[in-house]
């Protein structure tokens, strides 16, 4: 059996995906900074965290189906920010700071 996308999830994803990814860059940052003697896996677990709590508020007015919300908690948003936090590794700044250490 092939994979079935559920049509109100790739609306979601369509409809809010940039503005999602610009909340979990600017989650992810902002617990770079603040956590910034923590392990890699406490920064990320706050990261989703917070992620999960932006989510919370923008489906207070989306009004998803709680399938929706396990999929986007359980999947999408928990990959954005593995995504991202792989992406800052091979930016000039974080390599300058991996060879300064």
């Amino acid at each position: 059996m092939g994979f079935v996308l559920n049509p109100q999830f790739a609306i979601l994803a369509i409809s809010l995906l940039p503005e999602l990814i610009a909340a979990v860059a600017e989650t992810v940052e902002a617990v770079q900074t603040n956590l910034s003697d923590a392990p890699p896996e406490e920064k990320k677990r706050a990261a989703l965290e917070a992620a999960c709590a932006w989510y919370d508020a923008a489906d207070e007015n989306l009004k998803f189906s709680e399938a929706i919300d396990a999929e986007v908690k359980g999947q999408l948003l928990p990959g954005l920010i593995e995504f991202i936090y792989k992406g800052m590794k091979h930016t000039p700044a974080q390599e300058s700071t991996a060879d300064d250490q």
